[in-house]
């Protein structure tokens, strides 16, 4: 018989895909140029495909999923913050990883439009990211 590995498990909102900064997300991205160029690059040059409803479906689940993949490296691989323990604290992270993670260009930028990212410098001069309140999402 199979056993479980012993591990911790997290849900995700199950509205997360109709959140509104999720749907605010969904706009920035969608008129990100970086991303209409992958976009394009993904449907072979076909510049014809921006801007219809296949374009918009697929760019909002993309998001979705790519905000999981996101989340769940942040709280694996981050730390509570000692100031607010809602917030998860990523060092060495930046834009380059968060939109690779989510394999979405323009996520990082998306993230922090809508308040659930920020870059900051702790007292040591280190750079890290701050996912506020994101125990409330996983």
């Amino acid at each position: 018989m199979y056993e479980q590995p012993d591990m911790e498990y997290h849900t995700i909102r199950d509205n997360i895909h109709s959140h509104p900064k999720v749907l605010q997300m969904l706009e920035h991205v969608s008129n990100s140029d970086a991303y209409r160029l992958f976009f394009a690059k993904l449907m072979n040059n076909n510049v014809n495909t921006l801007d219809t409803p296949t374009f918009r479906t697929m760019t909002h689940r993309m998001l979705v999923g790519g905000l999981v993949m996101v989340w769940s490296k942040a709280y694996q691989d981050g730390r509570q913050s000692p100031t607010n323990p809602e917030d998860i604290i990523m060092f060495d992270a930046g834009q380059q990883l968060v939109d690779a993670l989510s394999g979405v260009p323009g996520t990082f930028d998306a993230l922090k439009a809508v308040d659930w990212l920020s870059e900051e410098t702790n007292e040591s001069g280190e750079r890290l990211l701050r996912f506020p309140r994101l125990m409330r999402y996983v």
